[in-house]
């Protein structure tokens, strides 16, 4: 079992690369990668998706990727401005007919006045540095995966303890059922006496009243399938695969089943059971939502 819930960091800074990746992991009903990557990697997105998507299953996954300009140790190409000095030499050449100067413009001049050549500062993206950038994500997401691994043990130690809970309350209503139909019956039966009859009268039709009424309220049917899906829960629970969205089913199921019993419960303990069954039901929603 995993949490959706980790953080990976990995870097790198020599003469040739200074790259830093963080990856931040939270909790999110899908998959949700989000990058924030200097321009030079973006044409990385793609590549870095598949990488990702083997190391998260569901998420909202944040994946920002720091690039430092170029070491003093490395050297960037120059850039000759040529389009831009020829501008400037007509410039110069007609300022200089017009002020009746004879002088010809110097190279150096030219240079000084218009910068035409400078360090180039675009820094194109390598095959090494793009290479270097794959590992450094690639070993962030392990980190992150790392984290979220150690998060889901205390999870899981959580999540079978409040499913111990639950089916002890349970089987608590499983005790009480049978009880609660012989209530029922007392009940039906006092009410009836109530009115003078002769009981040969009312004998039959009480006696199929009293089955529908039983058969309405009894919680046969719902314990059989609660017992069901706590037996598949807690498998999940201590299975090693992603169940995050699983779990959440088996939570709705459980909800639905025990809200029938409470619709059904005519019996004031049985209802305090209902209630105690929903309170760990919503815990157990709560950290569910934290499984990948």
């Amino acid at each position: 079992m995993k949490s959706m819930t980790g953080f990976g960091a990995a870097s790198l800074q020599d003469e040739m690369h200074s790259i830093e990746v963080n990856i931040k992991s939270v909790n999110g009903r899908y998959l949700d990668l989000r990058f924030h990557l200097p321009k030079e990697y973006i044409p990385l997105e793609l590549t870095l998706k598949k990488i990702l998507k083997k190391a998260f299953q569901r998420g909202t996954v944040d994946i920002f990727i720091g690039r430092a300009k170029a070491t003093s140790g490395r050297k960037r190409p120059l850039q000759v401005k040529t389009a831009q000095g020829k501008e400037w030499l007509k410039a110069y050449s007609q300022l200089a007919k017009q002020l009746g100067l004879e002088e010809k413009p110097k190279l150096t001049a030219l240079i000084q006045m218009g910068q035409l050549i400078v360090e180039d500062e675009r820094d194109p993206l390598s095959r090494s540095e793009e290479k270097k950038v794959l590992e450094l994500v690639s070993l962030a997401a392990a980190k992150c995966e790392s984290e979220k691994s150690r998060e889901g043990k205390a999870l899981q130690k959580n999540l079978l303890s409040l499913l111990n809970k639950l089916q002890k309350v349970y089987q608590q209503m499983a005790e009480l059922r049978k009880k609660a139909n012989e209530e029922l019956e007392k009940k039906f039966r006092q009410k009836l006496q109530q009115y003078s009859l002769d009981r040969q009268e009312w004998e039959s039709r009480w006696t199929m009243e009293l089955a529908i009424l039983i058969d309405r309220s009894d919680i046969q049917e719902e314990m059989v399938r609660l017992k069901e899906h706590i037996k598949n829960f807690v498998l999940l629970a201590e299975g090693g695969e992603q169940s995050g969205k699983k779990m959440d089913f088996y939570c709705q199921e459980l909800l639905r089943e025990t809200n029938t019993i409470g619709s059904k419960s005519q019996v004031a303990k049985l209802t305090h059971l209902v209630v105690d069954a929903k309170s760990l039901i919503e815990q157990l929603r709560e950290q569910v939502q934290n499984v990948e």
